[in-house]
């Protein structure tokens, strides 16, 4: 009886604040953290990215987790993306070679190897405090099919958002030290 009544003071509470996503994320959070006993992730403890990269870092991000090759001018910062499959388009890709061998400080940007997105999945798996879950995961990893076992744990558990939040954050990172590096050796 008591946590019926509990349940709906809890409700009333979120539907006073359901105008606002801001608090809506902020309660969802706790609550994540609260029952799965997780470590949330908090974009103060990645490195920060400098505000006139962020939307670059973000499209060249994006870009490669959907699976394509993309390439930056380090002097303009255009950047453009090629699929796998143009590649093997003669005439798309001789076009693509043709504009990207004209810039003269360039950086290429290929979709996560299996090591990274393991070394991904692997940091995440160290973020989280509830010791079973966490067992879980590493064992998921240990195992033949390492990235589908995975996969399976987190989606059985409640930890896909913060899951999908950690590898993006992940990537951003990845993609902001391979420019700073090119930027450091022009």
């Amino acid at each position: 009886m008591y946590n019926d009544k509990l349940t709906k003071k809890i409700l009333n509470l979120i539907k006073q604040v359901d105008h606002d996503n801001n608090k809506l994320q902020k309660i969802y959070d706790f609550l994540i953290k609260e029952v799965n006993n997780v470590n949330i992730i908090n974009n103060e403890e990645w490195h920060p990215i400098p505000e006139t990269y962020n939307e670059l870092v973000s499209y060249i991000s994006d870009k490669i987790d959907n699976g394509l090759i993309c390439y930056l001018n380090l002097d303009t910062k255009e950047c453009v993306e090629i699929s796998y499959k143009e590649i093997k388009e003669t005439d798309d890709y001789q076009n693509f070679l043709h504009k990207v061998k004209k810039w003269k400080n360039k950086v290429a940007f290929e979709p996560l190897s299996e090591y990274t997105t393991l070394e991904i999945m692997n940091n995440f798996t160290n973020t989280i405090r509830d010791k079973n879950i966490k067992t879980r995961l590493h064992k998921a990893l240990s195992q033949r099919t390492p990235i589908n076992n995975f996969l399976h744990v987190i989606n059985k558990t409640l930890l896909k958002q913060n899951w999908l939040k950690f590898r993006k954050m992940s990537i951003k990172q990845h993609v902001f030290q391979q420019i700073e590096h090119s930027y450091a050796n022009i």
